[in-house]
């Protein structure tokens, strides 16, 4: 049998000269390791560290050996658009059980969706608009005891995001408001996904690691299989109180009766669905919340600006959605927190099919993952000038032309079939809570370490550094 007598290093400088993404530009690390990409993950620094990458290098970065960033519209387009053959990288496999984020393979997908997509229609949406309230109006108890004082706001906007996702998909809440604390699991969300991916990465020593006798390391591991526990008992409950067809507003419902062309999906499909929902609707949404009010106790004079509008209607304690949901500058100051601090600035990675594609005028192999991060896309400076400013003018400024390109950029969604479908209600969730709780209260920044607390770090999701944003509370 015929040996190659070629020696380690002709071997290693044939394949670094027939390397296929060799005239892509990178940092030298990222031609030869993708170690140094799971340092910037597990350092929080990949999103900024990336988007510096791209204003050295260029629209188009090689991060490993197989992966390049994208940062133009024409690459969002190329990668994410409805009839590309792209599909899902395979560490979406560690965001959870099999859901409607978490598959990969684009027909399990497509039928997955349309088991569903009739849960997040308008009119469901609508439908859920009173639970929204209820909360709403918790909150606003909540901070009516607190005038005066400085809070931790990210916390009670957290409970506040838990409470909400609780009711329109369990078909009851935490119960976070009305004791006035964090209930258990909120305590133990931070945890639930770094325990899937460890559970995801390691599966084949999880049984190892789980016997070595360590209390902290077995409840970590524990962590996320005890959610979707948590998610199983909470489903079987509902089920024995309302049975599995009613009227009932929540969405859950929905998601139990299916849809009536294609049918409901299985009780196991079903809890993956609702829990990871629940796990991803509590801290995106209350990020968002957290990092606007911290803008806003910044800058009062947008306090002002946002005041006179909703002064300038009439509506009780909580508004209704439609009364709302087209002020100018509530939507502006929405849209330029989701610019400024998306709540997932991080890669959004999919596969190249076997055939390769081109993305952006650069012809990718096959079996290459390529991404954009919104971090990047929604600081383009020739979009959004002065784009590492927080300016919720622009939105206001800007012709109808240049404004849907700027909505045309924003990729904190997700784009296409994939982007995500919480997206109606995670919008009716800012605007109705920002106005209910803006019409009564004013902000200012609670304590000197508040900024430092607030700088943005990401675990494919944004946390802030300090994990709390310590604002006063003022009743108007």
């Amino acid at each position: 049998m015929a040996t190659d007598s070629r020696s380690p290093k002709v071997l290693c400088l044939e394949t670094f000269l027939n390397d296929p993404l060799s005239s892509i530009p990178g940092p030298f690390l990222g031609r030869i390791s993708s170690l140094w990409l799971l340092k910037l993950d597990s350092s929080g620094r990949r999103s900024h560290t990336i988007h510096e990458l791209h204003k050295q290098y260029g629209r188009a970065v090689r991060i490993s050996p197989s992966e390049i960033s994208f940062s133009s519209r024409q690459a969002m387009r190329d990668i994410y658009g409805a009839n590309n053959k792209l599909v899902k990288a395979p560490v979406y496999e560690a965001f959870g059980r099999p859901s409607s984020f978490t598959i990969c393979d684009r027909d399990a997908h497509r039928t997955r969706q349309k088991r569903i997509a009739h849960v997040f229609a308008p009119a469901a949406i609508a439908d859920v608009e009173p639970l929204v309230h209820e909360q709403v109006d918790k909150l606003l108890a909540v901070l009516n005891k607190r005038d005066g004082q400085s809070i931790d706001i990210m916390e009670w906007f957290r409970i506040f995001a838990l409470d909400v996702v609780g009711a329109v998909f369990l078909g009851r809440n935490f119960g976070g408001l009305e004791s006035e604390k964090p209930p258990d699991i909120l305590l133990e969300l931070d945890q639930v996904f770094p325990s899937l991916w460890v559970e995801w990465q390691f599966s084949s020593i999880r049984w190892l690691l789980l016997a070595i006798p360590y209390k902290p390391l077995h409840h970590f591991l524990n962590v996320g299989p005890k959610f979707y526990k948590h998610g199983r008992d909470a489903f079987h409950h509902y089920v024995s109180l309302y049975g599995r067809s009613g009227n009932r507003r929540d969405l859950l419902t929905k998601l139990i009766a299916g849809h009536k062309d294609v049918g409901p999906l299985k009780d196991d499909e079903i809890v993956n669905e609702m829990t990871n929902l629940i796990f991803a609707g509590t801290d995106t949404t209350s990020n968002t919340f957290s990092y606007m009010f911290y803008e806003l106790a910044k800058m009062p004079e947008w306090q002002d600006r946002l005041q006179e509008d909703l002064d300038s209607i009439s509506f009780d304690a909580v508004p209704d959605y439609k009364a709302v949901v087209t002020l100018p500058v509530l939507d502006a100051l929405v849209h330029e927190t989701l610019r400024f601090h998306p709540a997932a600035p991080a890669s959004l990675q999919r596969v190249t099919p076997p055939s390769g594609v081109t993305i952006d005028e650069v012809q990718v192999p096959g079996n290459v993952t390529v991404s954009c991060q919104s971090y990047t896309t929604q600081r383009d400076p020739d979009i959004f000038p002065n784009p590492d400013t927080f300016d919720p003018a622009r939105w206001l400024n800007a012709d109808e032309g240049h404004l849907r390109v700027m909505h045309d950029q924003i990729l904190v969604w997700g784009k296409g079939q994939r982007s995500c479908l919480g997206k109606p209600l995670a919008y009716m969730e800012l605007k109705i809570g920002t106005a209910a709780v803006m019409k009564r209260f004013r902000f200012e920044i609670g304590s000197p370490v508040t900024d430092d607390d607030m700088e943005m770090t990401d675990h494919f999701t944004l946390i802030a550094k300090g994990q709390r944003c310590i604002l006063r509370v003022i009743k108007r």
